[in-house]
């Protein structure tokens, strides 16, 4: 059976909350600082992505293939729209850099050790590491805040626990 396929997102720059919260379910997402909407066109198609936006009034937006325009101020609110109008599903959650949107891969604690506060030395196992910026992520207690974050936001839509898709290196 194929994997269903993952979306690749393109974001207008008013969408940065949003997008930091679609990677972190494990979604590509690009921010563009382009306000053209040709500049958007080119790039949805040539990289197979979707563009969310919050501009309604361009008359553009029918040349780009796939776009959702989303309808609220608040991040929480666009990610339940999001997921919700585009049946997202295929969740991945911490399988991609916050910051610079690359994927990151399981590191031992030896190799970063030393660029890791105290606390966390003395008190986690697992890392993950952005392989962009060399971010270093572990389950601390903002991993524990998102998933409930992302439960209030989305187990209405989904119907399932959100740490049924965190990555195995922080199960």
């Amino acid at each position: 059976m194929d994997k269903p396929l993952r979306p690749k997102f393109l974001l207008t720059s008013e969408l940065e909350r949003l997008a930091r919260w679609l990677r972190l379910l494990g979604f590509d997402a690009v921010l563009t600082d382009s306000g053209k909407t040709a500049t958007w066109a080119r790039h949805c198609s040539l990289q197979n992505r979707i563009l969310l936006t919050r501009t309604r009034k361009n008359a553009n937006l029918k040349t780009i293939h796939r776009f959702l325009i989303v309808v609220s101020e608040n991040h929480q609110e666009q990610l339940k729209q999001v997921v919700s109008e585009l049946r997202l599903t295929n969740f991945r959650v911490f399988s991609r850099c916050l910051y610079c949107n690359r994927a990151v891969f399981a590191i031992s604690k030896d190799k970063v050790l030393q660029r890791l506060p105290e606390k966390v030395r003395n008190r986690e196992e697992h890392f993950t590491c952005c392989r962009k910026c060399g971010k270093i992520y572990w389950k601390g207690t903002h991993f524990e805040a998102m998933l409930q974050t992302l439960n209030r936001s989305l187990f209405d839509i989904i119907n399932r626990d959100i740490s049924e898709f965190v990555l195995t290196e922080f199960r």
